[in-house]
């Protein structure tokens, strides 16, 4: 990214974060720094920070490392424990699947997800995980199964406005204009008056 940070820039005593899409420091702007603080650091300062797995499996997805996303997910699935939190780092391993073109792969954690959530009564877990399903089927041609999918996480979830545009992309998927019409144009009216 540039601009690349230059030595200078940082007054003493400021404070410079990278977030996101971060530009470069300079070699000559680090050496000006009192102290470089980063996830991996966190992470080894208490190996039980969950949000630096968590960061560490975005920045490696960003990369486009699945394998090393997967590791950090599953120490995150280790040592968080909260249930629901647990699932969602599993549908982001789905996530990197799906990078990856493993689809079927990607289907087989969904759909555990799903079951187990819906097992456990975690409605909002289990309907996000329906919609994954419906997507992921639809891309992959399958021209029955997305809809069951999609009435489960509707069902599970309500009509709301993330429904709306996983219905939309899945029927265009499918081929299914007229049917991505609907939920396209209730999914625009909602994002043009959120309230």
């Amino acid at each position: 990214p540039s601009p690349t940070v230059e030595a200078g820039w940082l007054k003493p005593g400021g404070f410079g974060s990278a977030v996101d899409f971060d530009s470069y420091w300079q070699r000559a702007a680090r050496a000006e720094m009192d102290r470089i603080s980063t996830d991996d650091h966190a992470m080894g300062l208490d190996a039980d920070y969950i949000a630096a797995h968590t960061g560490l499996a975005e920045i490696a997805m960003l990369k486009g490392d699945g394998a090393t996303a997967r590791t950090h997910y599953g120490h995150a699935i280790q040592k968080d424990a909260v249930p629901q939190n647990r699932l969602g780092y599993r549908q982001s391993i789905a996530v990197t699947y799906v990078n990856e073109g493993n689809l079927k792969a990607a289907l087989a954690e969904f759909a555990a997800v799903a079951a187990e959530a819906e097992s456990a009564s975690f409605t909002a877990v289990a309907a996000a995980a329906h919609r994954n399903l419906a997507v992921v089927e639809a891309a992959l041609g399958d021209k029955g199964t997305p809809h069951g999918h999609l009435a489960k996480a509707a069902e599970l979830g309500g009509d709301t406005p993330v429904q709306q545009a996983f219905a939309a992309v899945t029927h265009a998927l499918l081929g299914h204009l007229d049917a991505a019409r609907g939920p396209a144009s209730k999914y625009a009216e909602g994002a043009a008056d959120p309230n």
